[in-house]
This record gives C-alpha cells, sequence and structure tokens, in this order.
C-alpha cells in the first residue's frame, strides 16, 4: 500500500485501492505467487500512470473475472476495451 501513497500522496485513497486489488487477487484464484507478481506489475504500472503489454498480461491472468466486471462497470464492452484504455494512461 506505501507503494500507492507515495504514487498518489492520499492513504485514503492509496488503502481503497489496495483493498479492492487485494479482493480481486483473491477472488481470481490464482496462486499466491501469480497474486504476487500480479500486485508488483499493477504497481509498476500505477506509478507510471499506463499499462504495458506484460503487465496487463499477469493482471488479467491473476483476476481474470474481476478485469472483465471492472471493464463493464466502466463502460467498456471488454477487457480488451479496458486494456486499450489504460495502456493510453486513461
Amino acid at each position: 500500500m506505501a507503494r500507492f501513497v507515495a504514487v498518489n500522496k492520499d492513504v485514503k485513497a492509496s488503502t481503497a485501492v489496495f483493498a479492492g486489488v487485494n479482493n480481486a487477487l483473491i477472488a481470481g484464484g490464482a496462486s499466491a505467487e501469480a497474486q504476487a507478481g500480479a500486485l508488483e506489475q499493477l504497481v509498476q504500472a500505477y506509478s507510471r500512470g499506463r499499462f504495458e503489454g506484460e503487465e496487463w498480461k499477469s493482471v488479467n491472468t491473476a483476476m481474470t473475472l474481476a478485469i472483465s466486471e471492472t471493464a463493464k462497470a466502466l463502460g467498456y464492452v471488454s477487457a480488451s476495451g479496458l486494456q486499450d484504455a489504460l495502456s493510453e494512461g486513461k
């Protein structure tokens, strides 16, 4: 969580982001190793402000259902639409 705070300077927001990500990773059912790798990749992308291919692949693999549901909630037809937006820094 400290790495999220370092990026956005907001402890409350970072706590909420971390809790949501953590729950999505757990719900994804991937191995603990895959979850840890996805979290690291997510933090790197968050710090940079956009996703790159390998980061997206790692996160999507660890929490496929959550990514699909997040995409729908944000108005994207599919996870690939969300991927495009995140890659562009939106």
